[in-house]
C-alpha cells in the first residue's frame, strides 16, 4: 500500500483502541513521523504493524505498556535506528514544496501591502531584482529553520516526564505557533529591510502578486506529483 493509503487506514484503525492505548500509540506515531529523514513509506508500514500488534494485544486484555514497554521513547529510538533513510531528493523536494508555499504567502502579503501603499498612501512600489532573489533564498533558509525547530519541539513533547501531558502539549502547541509566526514575520521583515540592489522594476505589487501565484502553482503541482502525495 502507498503511504497515503496507510495513513488513511491507520486513522480508521486507531478508533479500535481504548483511550489509554490510543494515547500511548499516538505518542509513538507523532514521535516516529517527526523524523523527516526517515523513509515515509517505511514509517507508515512500521506504524501499521505496531497498530495491528497493539489491537490484537488489546483483544487479549493487555495494555500498551505490556506490549511495547514503559519506556516508549527508547523503544521508538531503537526502531528508528533500524529504519532506512529517506532519499535526499525526496527530502529536498518536500522542503522545496514548503518553501514555495511560504514564499507564495509572503509575496502575497507583500504585494497587497504595496498595492495599498501605492493607491492609498501614494508611495512608490518599485522593486529590485537582486533583492528579490535574496528574499527567496532567505525564505528557503527560514523554512528550514522553522521546520527544524518545530520538529525539535514536537519530539521533545511527545513523551513528557510529567503525567500532566495534556497541559504540556498545549504549551508545545503555542510554542510551535509562535515559531511559525516568527518565521512568517521574519520573511515579511526580510522583504522590507534587505537593501535594494540589482535591476529596478516598476509596479512591484504586480510582480509580487504574480510571483505569489507562480509559487503557489508550483507548490500545487509538486504536491500532485511528488511521492508524499502518492
Amino acid at each position: 500500500m502507498k503511504a497515503t493509503d496507510l495513513i488513511a487506514l491507520n486513522n480508521e484503525k486507531r478508533k479500535l483502541l481504548n483511550s489509554h492505548n490510543r494515547v500511548y500509540y499516538e505518542n509513538m506515531l507523532v514521535y516516529i513521523r517527526s523524523h523527516l529523514m526517515i523513509s515515509q513509506q517505511s514509517q507508515e508500514e512500521l506504524l501499521m504493524e505496531l497498530l495491528d500488534h497493539l489491537i490484537e494485544a488489546q483483544k487479549q486484555g493487555k495494555q500498551a505498556e505490556e506490549v511495547f514497554g514503559k519506556d516508549a521513547k527508547s523503544y521508538c529510538d531503537e526502531l528508528i535506528r533500524q529504519m532506512p533513510k529517506e532519499k535526499g531528493k525526496y527530502t529536498f523536494g518536500f522542503l522545496l514544496y514548503l518553501s514555495m508555499r511560504y514564499i507564495a504567502f509572503v509575496f502575497f502579503v507583500t504585494g497587497v501591502a504595496e498595492l495599498v501603499a501605492k493607491y492609498v498612501l501614494h508611495r512608490s512600489d518599485e522593486i529590485f531584482l537582486g533583492k528579490e532573489v535574496v528574499n527567496i533564498l532567505l525564505g528557503f533558509l527560514l523554512v528550514l529553520f522553522g521546520v527544524a525547530l518545530v520538529m525539535h519541539f514536537v519530539r521533545n513533547s511527545v513523551f513528557p516526564a510529567s503525567p500532566e501531558w495534556k497541559r504540556k502539549r498545549w504549551r508545545v502547541f503555542f510554542a510551535v505557533v509562535s515559531i511559525l509566526m516568527l518565521v512568517i514575520g521574519g520573511g515579511v521583515a526580510t522583504a522590507k529591510f534587505v537593501p535594494p540592489f540589482g535591476v529596478r522594476i516598476e509596479a512591484g505589487w504586480v510582480i509580487h502578486l504574480l510571483f505569489s501565484c507562480l509559487a503557489f502553482a508550483v507548490s500545487w503541482l509538486m504536491n500532485q506529483r511528488c511521492h508524499w502525495a502518492k
